[in-house]
C-alpha cells in the first residue's frame, strides 16, 4: 500500500508541474536569453586563419583525392589525420615555436598544437592548414611557420611525391562569428531544470 501511495504522489506531482509548465518555459526562456547575451557580450574574439597547399601523395589508389568508392574516402580521411599528427609532431612544433618565438617570446608548443587542424578543400589533393587563436596575427603567423616546416616532414613520413604551397594565410580581417546558440541552449536546460525542480519541492511542501 505504501508503494502504491508512493507511485500514486509522484504522479500527482508530475500533474502538478504540467499545470504550471508555463513557469517551466518561461524559465527555460529567461535562461535561453541569460547565457545568449552573456556569451554575446563577454565572450573572447577568435580568428581563423588559413593557408592552402597541394599534395602530391604518389598513390594511385587516391590520385586526386577523386573518390570512387567509400573505402577510397576513407583513405583520403585518414591521410589527412596522418598529415595532422605529423603537423603536431613534436620536430615540427619545436621548429613552429622557434619561428615564432621572435614576435611572441612566451609561446610554447602546449599553445600552438591545439589551435591547428588540416581540411581537404573539395575532397581534391589541396589541403587547407588552419589555426584558430584569440590573436588575427597569431593565426595566420602559425600557419604560415607550419607551412614552412611541414611539408619536408609529410613527405618523409607519409611518403608524398612533392607538396606545394598555394597560397600563405592572411591576417583575419573579423573575428570568428561567436558560438551563442549552444550557451543559449544549455542556459534554456538549466532554467527548466531549476523551473521543475522548485515545482516539486512546493508540492512536496
Amino acid at each position: 500500500m505504501k508503494r502504491r501511495a508512493n507511485q500514486v504522489d509522484l504522479v500527482k506531482m508530475l500533474i502538478y508541474i504540467l499545470k504550471r509548465f508555463w513557469v517551466v518555459v518561461l524559465c527555460a526562456e529567461l535562461g535561453f536569453a541569460a547565457l545568449y547575451m552573456y556569451t554575446k557580450q563577454h565572450a573572447a574574439d577568435t580568428f581563423t586563419a588559413s593557408g592552402t597547399m597541394y599534395v602530391n601523395n604518389g598513390n594511385p589508389n587516391l590520385g586526386e583525392y577523386q573518390y570512387t568508392s567509400a573505402g577510397d574516402l576513407n583513405s583520403a580521411v585518414q591521410l589527412i589525420k596522418t598529415y595532422l599528427v605529423v603537423v603536431k609532431s613534436e620536430k615540427v612544433m619545436n621548429a613552429v615555436v622557434e619561428r615564432l618565438s621572435d614576435d611572441y617570446p612566451n609561446i610554447t608548443v602546449a599553445q600552438v598544437s591545439p589551435t591547428l587542424n588540416m581540411a581537404s578543400v573539395s575532397e581534391t589533393g589541396v589541403v587547407s592548414v588552419i589555426s584558430k587563436t584569440n590573436s588575427a596575427q597569431l593565426s595566420a603567423d602559425i600557419v604560415n611557420a607550419v607551412m614552412e616546416y611541414a611539408p619536408e616532414e609529410i613527405i618523409r613520413v607519409v611518403g608524398a611525391g612533392s607538396i606545394e604551397i598555394i597560397d600563405y594565410a592572411k591576417v583575419p580581417a573579423i573575428p570568428d562569428a561567436r558560438e551563442t546558440v549552444r550557451p543559449g541552449l544549455m542556459g534554456a536546460m538549466y532554467g527548466a531544470a531549476l523551473a521543475a525542480c522548485v515545482l516539486a519541492l512546493l508540492y512536496m511542501l
